[in-house]
Parts: structure tokens; C-alpha cells; sequence
């Protein structure tokens, strides 16, 4: 690539030249020239780099995929082309979606994930670069609301499963209460379980004290509750002619009876044995004012 001036010619490839002089003693002088030509040097350098690192090469950094071009001076004073071949392998991004119930948690980037939102883990691909992934987390809540009306309960969610349980007798199972709404026998404390859609959720206790009230002549009232009950019962009145009550057992025995008056009265029971017994309100005629089935549990 270069040139060299002898006997007036520029001179660019390689060979023997010569050229003619006159001496000091004004005879010939003959001038060989051997030239030779050094060839340039070239160089390639190939790297490989993920999607958002980079290579400082030439004093630049180098971000995307190419040829680039760099001249040094290689040993023997010559140009020397060094030629760096650069390839990007691609990061990888993801996303997905995962629902759980209320409650409930999904294991992500190594933590337990229990609140609606999104999360990144970031985890090697298939050509070893950073692969993006996010996690799109929802969080399903069941609508366990309830309304009373008289002593009928009624789910406010539709189009779901229900089961109505029993709050005073370890939250149990209802034989046969899986409708909306649900009428108990009892005066006592009861929910639902809603399911919906695989996930489950249990309603507040909602107190039911009007189940078998008896209207009285002159419109006065008797409740007891709650029923099934534990360690003592009350009984609610507006009746003024209340008097006593009576316990039965199932053989027909008086085994409680005590001195009432209307008004709001609490029954021990706490002697009693597990078993159902019948609970009578009188005057003091003996007149029965009110009857109703006590379970008692223990």
C-alpha cells in the first residue's frame, strides 16, 4: 500500500531495480535496490454478548450485532486490521397470570406471594441470557355477606355452592342447608360456607332468636336461646303471666325447674347432661304458655 521513489519511478511491488551513476573517478557506478514489501496484517476477534451488555472495542462500546473495524501498528511498522465480529444472543421476556383465594399464597422467586400485584424473577434461557419473567398475581375474595329476614338468612352472592353450619355446635355441617337462603329450626348462631370457583370462605355468625316463638293472646312473646346450647339458656318475654320453667328429659322427668317472671331470664344448665330436653314456660296456674325442644350439648 505504500510507495518508494528510485531512478524516478515510484516503485509498489516488490523486485530487483537498478540505476547508473557516475563515481568520483567519473567511471560507472551501478545501484541495485532488493525491495520488498511487508504485508498488511488483519486480525478477526468474534464475540459473543447478551441483549443489553456491551463490548468496548476501537474505545467505543458496542451494543448491537456487526462487523467493526480497528487499525493498529502490527510488529513490523505496518498497518494492522483488526476486525471485531460482534453477536447479540437475545434476552427473553415472559409473563403469565395465577389466581388464588383469598387467604391463600403462591410461591414466586422464591417467596410466598399473597397480595394481588405483579412480580419479576429473572432466570437464565436457552442461549444462557437474562430471561424476564412476571408473575400477573389476582387474588379472588368471596362475597360472604348475609341478610336476615324474620329467622331466614339469605346469602347475598349468587350462582355459587353453599353450606350452612351450625356456629353453636363446632361450625358443623347442616344436613341437606346447601340453598341460598336457609331457615333454621333452632334459635342459634349459624353461617355459610361459600365456595366459588375452588375457593372457599365462611360467613359471620348471625344470631337467630325468633324460631319458635309462640304468639300469646294478648301479643306477648317467648324465645329461648340459644338452642343447641352449652352451660345456660335464656328466655326472652313480654308475657307478664310468666311464672316458672320447667326442663323435661326424655323419660319425662322434671329435671330443672325454677321461678321465672317476663322479661329476660338466664337458665343454668351447666349440670345438665348432654341430651334433648324439653323446655316449658307456665303461669302460675300451670297453664303452658310455651314449648319448645332444648339440645343440650357438651
Amino acid at each position: 500500500g505504500t510507495t518508494l521513489l528510485f531512478n524516478g519511478v515510484l516503485l509498489s511491488s516488490g523486485g530487483t531495480y537498478k540505476d547508473t551513476f557516475v563515481s568520483y573517478n567519473g567511471c560507472d557506478s551501478v545501484v541495485t535496490l532488493n525491495l520488498s514489501f511487508s504485508s498488511t496484517l488483519t486480525g478477526l476477534i468474534n464475540r459473543t454478548i447478551c441483549a443489553g451488555q456491551s463490548v468496548i472495542f476501537n474505545g467505543i462500546a458496542r451494543t448491537t450485532a456487526g462487523d467493526y473495524l480497528d487499525t493498529l501498528v502490527s510488529y513490523g511498522g505496518c498497518d494492522s486490521v483488526l476486525t471485531l465480529r460482534l453477536t447479540v444472543k437475545p434476552a427473553s421476556t415472559g409473563s403469565f397470570g395465577q389466581t388464588i383465594c383469598d387467604g391463600g399464597f403462591y410461591a414466586f422467586n422464591g417467596v410466598n406471594r399473597t397480595t394481588a400485584g405483579s412480580y419479576l424473577d429473572t432466570l437464565v434461557n436457552y442461549v444462557g441470557c437474562d430471561s424476564v419473567v412476571t408473575l400477573n398475581l389476582a387474588v379472588r375474595t368471596i362475597n360472604t355477606a348475609t341478610t336476615q329476614l324474620g329467622s331466614t338468612l339469605t346469602a347475598t352472592l349468587t350462582g355459587v355452592t353453599y353450606q350452612w353450619i351450625n356456629c353453636d355446635n363446632g361450625n358443623s355441617p347442616i344436613a341437606g342447608e346447601t340453598n341460598r337462603s336457609f331457615t333454621p329450626t333452632n334459635n342459634g348462631n349459624y353461617a355459610v360456607v361459600i365456595t366459588d370457583g375452588g375457593c372457599k370462605d365462611t360467613s359471620a355468625c348471625t344470631f337467630v332468636g325468633n324460631v319458635g316463638v309462640n304468639n300469646i293472646a294478648n301479643g306477648a312473646m317467648i324465645a329461648i336461646f340459644p338452642n343447641p346450647a352449652n352451660q345456660s339458656f335464656t328466655i326472652q318475654s313480654t308475657n307478664k303471666d310468666v311464672r316458672f320453667v320447667e326442663v323435661i328429659n326424655n323419660i319425662g322427668e322434671i329435671v330443672l325447674k325454677k321461678d321465672i317472671s317476663f322479661g329476660v331470664e338466664t337458665i343454668d344448665i351447666s349440670k345438665l347432661a348432654a341430651a334433648l330436653y324439653i323446655v316449658k314456660v307456665k303461669d302460675k296456674n300451670e297453664t303452658l304458655l310455651f314449648q319448645e325442644k332444648l339440645n343440650v350439648i357438651r
